[in-house]
């Protein structure tokens, strides 16, 4: 009760130390942040909240810790203090099941390598592999949960997508290391019956859990985001190269189509076809009719009737691409003289 006390209470302090700063920023930030950062805050915060639970109020389960006695305690010893501590005459049968297997040596290293939970609840469990596998596929699934979570927080729209591989790679170096340090490690029972056995799963796991709260702080709150767009005078140089490479195509272009008697045959009747259809347009009563009433006339100015809105915002276009073709002042036609020639 004591420890149970301890732990509440560190836990109690640890979610001040986590929800005090963290609104503070989120209220510091609000209004600044995308909707979309906002609301990834919001669910790491609450994941953060969750992985400290689970440190402190749900440490992994292991009975030689809890009774602090030394791995090579026998079963009927373990037995009575579990007797001794518990409410119940009996033991849960799952307990029972696990004191059974714990009479024999192999059974308590893969204990100390793969946890409680994998020895007491693997019933169709026997040989090493068969413990192996089973604790795999547990810890796969943890860390695909929180390669989920690194996709999330480096979504696109979070302008942290280019910290995706590293998240990931860094979730997979420490699963490889995990396996490795609990598949190649020899768990020798010493002598010594106070001296202690390093519980590889238990420690791991914890180590586990570390890295799961603090990568996605550190993606999202520490190292830098990606730039947003290039900068603008590598788009403009992008934009003028483009350019260039169809004006070099329309100059070849028209170069061939002068040369060659078919290509401009075929273009003057393109364009006089063209001619033709906007003299029907032009021409067509109730074509005019609809155009004034839309505010898109193209007729010519006449006495008492002005020029149509369309064919002058069309002879402004005009005269703004020619003026942004000439290349300098000195290219420009020379303005002309509205007194008229001189007599």
């Amino acid at each position: 009760m004591v420890q149970a006390g301890a732990s509440l209470l560190l836990f109690f302090v640890t979610l001040l130390a986590i929800l005090l700063p963290s609104l503070y920023f989120l209220r510091l930030t609000w209004s600044s942040t995308p909707r979309l950062r906002r609301g990834i805050s919001c669910f790491l915060l609450f994941h953060s909240i969750y992985l400290a639970y689970s440190l402190i109020i749900l440490p992994p389960p292991n009975i030689f810790t809890a009774l602090n006695v030394p791995l090579s305690t026998p079963t009927d010893s373990i037995r009575s203090l579990l007797l001794k501590n518990s409410d119940e005459p009996e033991l849960p049968r799952a307990i029972e099941q696990l004191l059974r297997r714990m009479g024999s040596f192999e059974t308590r290293t893969l204990y100390v390598r793969f946890g409680h939970d994998v020895v007491a609840t693997c019933e169709y469990c026997h040989s090493y592999g068969d413990f192996a596998f089973f604790a795999l596929s547990t810890s796969i699934l943890s860390y695909i949960r929180e390669i989920a979570i690194v996709g999330l927080v480096t979504i696109r729209g979070t302008h942290r997508e280019r910290h995706r591989t590293l998240g990931i790679g860094a979730l997979i170096c420490v699963a490889v290391m995990e396996g490795y340090c609990k598949t190649t490690r020899i768990i020798q029972i010493p002598n010594d019956p106070n001296a202690s056995v390093f519980m590889w799963h238990d420690n791991l796991f914890l180590l586990r859990r570390i890295v799961f709260l603090i990568l996605p702080l550190i993606i999202h709150l520490v190292l830098r985001p990606s730039p947003s767009s290039p900068p603008t005078q590598t788009r403009a140089a992008m934009t003028l190269q483009g350019l260039v490479t169809k004006l070099h195509l329309l100059k070849y272009t028209r170069g061939a189509i002068a040369r060659t008697p078919s290509l401009q045959a075929a273009s003057q009747e393109w364009w006089s076809r063209e001619h033709d259809e906007g003299e029907w347009v032009r021409n067509d009563k109730a074509t005019q009719d609809m155009a004034e009433k839309l505010g898109l006339g193209f007729n010519e100015a006449e006495e008492g009737k002005e020029e149509g809105k369309l064919r002058a915002s069309a002879k402004a276009a005009v005269k703004g691409l020619m003026s942004g073709f000439v290349p300098s002042d000195y290219w420009a036609p020379p303005p002309r003289d509205k007194s008229g020639p001189m007599m």
